[in-house]
């Protein structure tokens, strides 16, 4: 049985260099798993840093050049969330 994996992204928009940095947690079966808090990146890059921090543990890792959307599908099924929203202040990150 799959477990369920829950994922909030979080992305800013850094209006003077042009930038966009997020963070991402990472919840699973409920419980806080691990996630980073200020990372380079935009549009869907939160799922990329979200695969690398599981990828690092046993039981989640990553095949070679695997893309996201099969990383998660593969490790758990269709049980798993993804929610991003975007904030207007890096401290909201």
């Amino acid at each position: 049985m799959n477990k369920q994996c829950v994922i909030f992204g979080k992305r800013w928009f850094d209006k003077i260099n042009g930038n966009t940095y997020h963070s991402v947690e990472i919840y699973i079966d409920s419980q806080y798993f691990g996630g980073k808090d200020f990372e380079y990146g935009y549009d869907d890059h939160y799922k990329q840093t979200a695969m690398e921090v599981l990828s690092q543990y046993q039981g989640y890792e990553r095949k070679e050049k695997e893309m996201p959307w099969n990383y998660f599908e593969r490790i758990f099924g269709d049980k798993c969330l993804f929610f991003v929203c975007n904030v207007n202040r890096k401290k909201d990150l």
